[in-house]
């Protein structure tokens, strides 16, 4: 466990959620409980890609980095992950903010996500020190997009320093892709947008290789969630 490792509980235990006041008309239906392998056309061009051609460089998480972010319930942001052809991407999100870590494949001779001193090395200490600094609740969703398997030890490891930290496993989403496609169209695309609603809300969504988001969520003015998962 993180105390007998001498490391912070990330967590603290999550805050219990706050249903937010937002106008019933336009309210999205919530969505974030969906993980498993995505299904990638072979079309060359589409509406993530050239959404994902938007994002500031700056807003681009590169391999071996972990970044938190908090929302501003009065200002738009665009964020996402450097190309993926076989990184893993670590997504933790709801309306306070998320945080995003791109780990690469490979660290020196082995797989990262085969290997536990690569595993905790590369992955778990910085998104540790990244989650600590957001008060997440209990209706914050992570997605784990890999190309190992949910048998792996780095699998494993990421989803123990969640669970551990008091976030429900229910949270907890595998998504599983093929290592080594081409990256052309909404291939190797991790987008997360915070978009502004005329209610003074905004809705979130995460799109993970995929036309349509995987996560879906409307927060009122306060980033509190128009509706529970």
């Amino acid at each position: 466990s993180l105390d007998t490792r001498g490391l912070p509980r990330i967590f603290k235990k999550f805050k219990k959620s706050k249903k937010g006041t937002c106008d019933e008309c336009d309210i999205a239906e919530p969505q974030g409980v969906q993980g498993g392998s995505q299904t990638v056309s072979d079309q060359t061009s589409s509406a993530l890609e050239k959404l994902y051609g938007t994002i500031k460089g700056v807003n681009l998480v590169k391999t071996g980095s972990t970044v938190h972010v908090s929302f501003d319930p009065k200002t738009a942001a665009l964020y996402g992950a450097s190309e993926i052809y076989g990184c893993t991407v670590v997504i933790v999100l709801d309306g306070q903010g998320a945080v995003i870590g791109h780990y690469p494949q490979e660290y020196g001779n082995v797989i990262t996500m085969n290997d536990a001193a690569a595993t905790q090395n590369k992955i778990i200490t910085p998104l540790e020190a990244a989650l600590d600094l957001i008060d997440f609740t209990t209706q914050t969703q992570a997605y784990i997009v890999h190309s190992s398997t949910e048998k792996s030890t780095g699998y494993n490891a990421i989803v123990q320093a969640l669970t551990e930290n008091d976030m429900p496993k229910t949270n907890i989403h595998s998504m599983t892709y093929t290592a080594g496609l081409s990256t052309v169209g909404h291939r190797g695309k991790v987008v997360v947008q915070w978009e502004l609603k005329e209610d003074g809300g905004a809705r979130l969504k995460l799109y993970v290789q995929n036309e349509e988001p995987v996560y879906v969520r409307d927060f009122d003015k306060d980033k509190n969630p128009c509706a529970e998962i």
